[in-house]
């Protein structure tokens, strides 16, 4: 399935959200799952992001990894350098922020 980079049009401040869907329609329609705060169907936008192509069986802990491993951050949160840190490393600081454990 195709990755795609969810966000809201000029209002950077929400972040942005990697979804899956085999088409953008598709991955736009995910925005209320994901938090996504928008006034009009328009302003969802949703870019291709083939480098997370085919990682939608991971759960929400591992992919959440894999970004960080790429430089994902949380601005809310100060995140472990991810060249200094193991993964069990990461999963006990993102368990103990996120509170979840999947």
């Amino acid at each position: 399935m195709k990755a795609w980079y969810l966000s809201i049009k000029d209002d950077e401040d929400q972040g942005r959200f990697v979804v899956f869907s085999n088409t953008r329609n598709g991955a736009r329609n995910q925005a209320d799952g994901n938090d996504l705060m928008y006034d009009r169907w328009i302003d969802i936008q949703a870019h291709r992001a083939p480098q997370w192509d085919g990682l939608e069986k991971l759960s929400k802990r591992e992919l959440d990894k894999e970004l960080w491993r790429d430089g994902w951050e949380w601005l809310d949160y100060a995140c472990p350098a991810p060249e200094e840190t193991t993964d069990e490393e990461f999963y006990t600081w993102y368990d103990g922020i996120f509170g979840v454990k999947s």
